[in-house]
């Protein structure tokens, strides 16, 4: 099973928390797909990169990695 799988080689779940939320109101209306916009939300406030394939999001300065 995947989940069993990540388990097992050190994957952490992330929670989505008021912070990650909140953080969404500090975004440049680049990008409308709101789970996209709390996805970089997050990466911008736990310090950590968003890997992507939506080029639209590399519009925005944050920690993101375009594969």
């Amino acid at each position: 099973m995947l989940y069993n799988g990540l388990l097992d080689n050190a994957y952490e779940e992330l929670p989505i928390t008021s912070s990650h939320v909140l953080a969404i109101g500090t975004l440049p209306d680049i990008h409308k797909d709101p789970f996209d916009r709390l996805l970089l939300a997050q990466a911008i406030s736990e310090k950590i990169h968003l890997l992507t394939s939506d080029t639209q999001m590399t519009q925005y300065t944050a920690p993101m990695i375009c594969v």
